[in-house]
């Protein structure tokens, strides 16, 4: 069963807003599920033990809340590591580069994981000894990394501006069941 969402707003905008959702319907239902955008779409694969008014999905999301859900969200996004990686990179805290030679791809990861557990334990910590949300140090290469993915990969600012258009009913929701 499938959740599909109609939304011509774009893939960085859905990409978002699938997370987000992603992210409400696993506190939620207390259930991992899977989640895909593109650029006018939105596809959530639900169990068939879901059971949920469809009109209520567009209510799960609000103003106030929308954007630290998606960066609790895109922290379990592969995103975040490649996004974190690059940065590392760039400002030069992991080498591209040794004794003239290139640093091989698996070696970056390694020092990749190992600088990110030294400033952002808990990016990389068991999920199961977490509770609540993870606790984002103010660094500047996470909150570099955090500020790229929420407006290069996606747009949350647009994202906030659509969602709050929902919560004063400025659009035309229709919800079908088919």
């Amino acid at each position: 069963m499938h959740l599909v969402i109609h939304s011509p707003f774009g893939s960085r905008v859905n990409r978002g807003w699938g997370l987000s959702l992603r992210k409400k319907f696993c506190r939620n239902f207390n259930f991992e599920l899977q989640a895909a955008a593109n650029e006018d779409s939105i596809i959530l694969s639900l169990s068939s033990s879901h059971s949920f008014p469809l009109n209520e999905v567009f209510r799960y999301l609000n103003t106030k809340t929308v954007r630290d859900t998606l960066i609790q969200a895109m922290l379990d996004a592969p995103l975040f590591e490649v996004r974190w990686r690059w940065n590392a990179t760039r400002t030069l805290a992991i080498q591209r580069n040794r004794n003239g030679k290139r640093v091989p791809p698996q070696l970056q990861r390694m020092q990749s994981e190992d600088l990110i557990a030294q400033v952002f334990p808990n990016q990389i910590a068991c999920f199961e000894n977490i509770d609540g949300e993870r606790e984002v140090p103010d660094h500047p290469l996470v909150n570099q990394t955090i500020h790229d993915c929420l407006t290069d990969v996606m747009d949350i600012d647009e994202l906030e501006q659509i969602i709050g258009n929902i919560e004063r009913n400025e659009f035309d929701l229709v919800a079908k069941d088919l």
